[in-house]
């Protein structure tokens, strides 16, 4: 048997299997013997990845996701990987791109790999994100819950309206599960038909850091060591 690790279908897969076999039976005496053929392919589940997890995209073969990441399609497009992102981010990036004047809203679903995480524990989730064109309006929210699909996407982590001014964005979200499982995130566009493009890239999912790297030029910076605080200007 051979093993195909691209992703199948709108949802998660692990690995693609062709199981081999030989319509004829084998001949292992050196005459003639008929052709191996394909009998039957399947899929097995991904195992769920533990913490740190971060996806950029960058091993895809474009347009495909990911092995382990899985989309849903309720409206509009599916999301898919894509090359020449906005600036900031490193192509590829996962991208889901406009449905025509008159479509419904679009309601279509990226999620991570599922992820080993613990109840009681606080962690951090960041990503990159933005659109195209400051003509278009895109509109994308981010949720977490205990399975790939939307009816399990029942905790609501940010959601973004209106992203319209074709810059790139970073997002920092802290959460914390109530029970230990496996848990998916979940991006959700859901853009009106006739904008553009969307983009998300470097995922990235940690345990809550107690320090925080300064973002300003002027701040209050913890030394974590020596439990002392440092004022910059």
């Amino acid at each position: 048997a051979w093993i195909n690790p691209e992703p199948q279908g709108v949802w998660q897969y692990r690995q693609s299997i062709s199981v081999i076999h030989n319509a004829g039976g084998s001949n292992c005496g050196g005459g003639d013997s008929s052709a191996w053929t394909v009998a039957d392919a399947f899929t097995t589940p991904c195992n769920a990845s533990d913490v740190p997890y971060f996806e950029d995209f960058s091993a895809v073969t474009v347009p495909a996701l990911p092995a382990c990441m899985s989309r849903q399609t309720i409206s509009g497009n599916l999301w898919t990987t894509a090359n020449a992102p906005i600036a900031g981010m490193t192509a590829p990036a996962a991208r889901i791109s406009y449905t025509g004047g008159g479509s419904p809203v679009m309601d279509s679903w990226l999620y991570t790999a599922g992820l080993n995480l613990i109840g009681g524990i606080s962690y951090q989730l960041t990503y990159k994100y933005g659109n195209n064109s400051s003509s278009y309006t895109e509109s994308r929210s981010v949720s977490y819950g205990t399975g790939a699909a939307e009816a399990n996407m029942t905790n609501l982590l940010v959601d973004h309206a209106t992203i319209n001014d074709n810059t790139l964005h970073i997002d920092t979200l802290n959460f914390t599960p109530a029970t230990s499982g496996v848990y998916y995130i979940g991006y959700k566009c859901y853009s009106i038909a006739n904008q553009y493009y969307l983009y998300v890239d470097d995922i990235k999912v940690i345990l809550t850091p107690s320090c925080y790297s300064p973002v300003a030029t002027s701040y209050i910076a913890p030394d974590c060591t020596n439990s002392q605080y440092y004022v910059h200007v």
